[in-house]
Order: structure tokens, then C-alpha cells, then sequence
């Protein structure tokens, strides 16, 4: 299986991702080379937000380092970057970033 790299909103209110990262876990401890970031702050399109004084979210910006994680990920197959623009090593710490720790690069 080609490496999955799963990224996810925190505050996704249309798809948690607590019920995707269960899911993910089951296949990463079945071996499978599986990666996932989890960005706190983060809605469903992978948008940081501010709250309108209705309650409505504004879409505001990407998380930091976002792209450049993706870019790494696709070019090299790994994921080397998180939230904050950490190594991988520190993020896999700090951000419940992935799910099969022995395949960490």
C-alpha cells in the first residue's frame, strides 16, 4: 500500500476527526503506513477561523506550514513537517500526529 498522509481539522464540525482517527489507527496497527496530523484550529477545508459576533466561523488562513507538509509528503513519501513547522520527530510528540510510531521517520 502506497503511504496515506491524513490530514485533519480539529474543530471539523462536519466530519470529527476523532471517529477517522480510530478508524486510522486500526489500520496503522495493522501495519499500514499510514500518517496523520491532526490541526487543532483547523474547520473541514483545512481553514483556521475567527468567530463572527453571529456565532458564523470566517474562514481566515491555512494552518502554518500546511502546504509545505504536503509538498515534503508528496515529494519525499513522509511526512516531515506538522503544525508550527516541526520535525517530524517533536510533532509525532506534541500533535497525536501519528498513529504508527515505528514507521516515524
Amino acid at each position: 500500500m502506497a503511504p496515506l498522509a491524513a490530514r485533519l481539522g480539529g474543530q471539523d464540525i462536519d466530519a470529527p476527526h476523532e471517529e477517522t482517527e480510530r478508524r486510522l489507527r486500526g489500520l496503522a496497527d495493522e501495519g499500514l503506513p499510514i500518517r496523520v496530523v491532526v490541526y487543532p484550529d483547523a474547520e473541514h477545508g483545512m481553514y483556521e477561523f475567527e468567530l463572527a459576533p453571529d456565532g458564523t466561523r470566517l474562514s481566515t488562513r491555512q494552518p502554518p506550514d500546511y502546504f509545505a507538509a504536503m509538498r515534503d509528503f508528496i515529494l519525499g513519501g513522509r511526512t516531515r513537517r506538522g503544525p508550527g513547522g516541526q520535525d517530524s520527530a517533536t510533532v509525532f510528540r506534541h500533535c497525536r500526529m501519528c498513529l504508527n510510531p515505528s514507521r516515524a521517520p
